[in-house]
């Protein structure tokens, strides 16, 4: 993505994954629909396979109350002016998977930055990527400071964390048990939680342990 900003020659980029899709005649749609260049973001909706979609004006309010920057903008929806990556700098590498969620939330908070809302789908997202299966650990502990620095919206950190227990959890049971616990520390250790996530812990291990040893009994 941060090569083709260097080649892209056009004053807009829009990022699609290889199993993405733009609606057919969006461009032309959409172009005639505002005055760009009076723009530095310009966004709207995408749909899902199950014809479902997300999309909507950005909201500050809403966003402290779920915490999920993509329920307003996601770079499949969003033409992005080339000045913004020339004044905020490209897509932070240090995150594979979510830097465009980090550089929407600094795009979105940057002062008199200009965006403009288009209630029109623009492209068929796929679910099948890696961003849709996973994602940058380091963010899900950095989200909530990065909100509160750049727009100003302070998180529930207690309900915010909730919402990734599956996914913590999953870790230890599946994944990388070692990974899974260091995160749990630093959950137990936000929230205050220690009971339920210390309950939590030992029953995945322990189902852990169960699973790995009916696999090498068959085996």
């Amino acid at each position: 993505m941060n090569k083709g900003i260097d080649l892209a020659k056009g004053g807009f980029l829009l990022f699609l994954g290889a199993d993405d899709r733009l609606v057919e005649g969006v461009l032309n749609k959409v172009v005639k629909m505002c005055n760009w260049y009076d723009f530095d973001l310009i966004y709207g909706k995408v749909q899902y396979p199950d014809g479902s979609t997300i999309g909507q004006p950005y909201n500050a309010e809403v966003l402290s109350l779920k915490p999920s920057l993509p329920q307003f903008v996601h770079h499949q929806g969003a033409f992005i002016s080339k000045k913004a990556f020339d004044l905020l700098g490209k897509y932070d590498t240090r995150y594979s998977i979510n830097a465009d969620i980090v550089f929407f939330v600094k795009l979105l908070g940057y002062p008199n930055s200009r965006k403009f809302f288009l209630n029109e789908v623009i492209s068929y997202y796929s679910t099948e990527g890696i961003s849709s299966q996973n994602m940058d650990e380091g963010l899900i502990f950095e989200f909530p400071g990065m909100l509160y620095k750049y727009l100003g919206v302070k998180v529930d950190e207690h309900s915010y964390f909730e919402s990734f227990n599956g996914y913590l959890f999953y870790q230890i049971g599946y994944k990388n048990p070692f990974k899974g616990l260091l995160n749990i520390i630093k959950v137990m250790y936000r929230t205050g939680k220690y009971r339920y996530y210390l309950t939590n812990t030992l029953y995945w291990m322990k189902f852990r342990l169960i699973n790995s040893f009916f696999k090498r009994t068959k085996c």
